[in-house]
């Protein structure tokens, strides 16, 4: 199966919307398509709802929260973060440092994790028809799928290091005081 990986509460700004009806569109091209939704939260009702109305219930595993989601991460071929509105998304730099790709809306700060078609994908919000593109595109591209993966982790791996962090840290205070 090809399994697609959705992180995060259920709440509308996450998109989950936009993720299934991409999954009824892809069905076409992908007939062992899987989602595996990783969360909880308010609107889980609604998506469990779009799902059945869409009649993908038998093809989506609702997880729950966990306290492992990177190995959920890890277990997906791909993860699809279909997000409206975001600040800073530790998704994106999670799901890229467990090895898999990531495909994601421009918003919040995606594009300072993200460089399009190298380390990820980026597409823009709501779009049903770029999530598609880009799912196809890493299904019927298995080599070129894991080098993205692989240069997703060894981005993450050069730039959102701990001493990093802790240098900019202090180099903010330094600047304050």
């Amino acid at each position: 199966d090809l399994v697609i990986g959705t992180i995060g509460n259920f709440t509308s700004t996450k998109g989950h919307r936009f993720m299934i009806a991409a999954a009824k569109e892809l069905l076409n091209d992908i007939p062992n398509l899987k989602l595996m939704f990783v969360g909880d939260g308010g609107d889980k009702d609604a998506v469990v709802q779009q799902v059945a109305k869409e009649n993908l219930t038998e093809r989506v595993v609702f997880t729950g929260f966990r306290n492992d989601v990177n190995a959920c991460m890890k277990a997906a071929d791909v993860v699809v973060h279909p997000s409206v509105s975001e600040a800073f998304c530790q998704v994106l730099i999670e799901t890229m440092s467990v090895g898999t790709p990531i495909i994601s809306p421009v918003v919040g700060g995606a594009k300072a994790v993200i460089t399009d078609g190298v380390n990820g994908f980026l597409i823009p919000p709501a779009d049903v028809e770029s999530i598609k593109r880009a799912v196809l595109y890493l299904n019927n591209n298995r080599d070129r799928s894991k080098k993205i993966a692989l240069a997703g982790q060894e981005s993450v791996r050069k730039t959102f290091t701990v001493e990093k962090m802790v240098d900019k840290q202090i180099a903010v205070y330094e600047r304050l005081l």
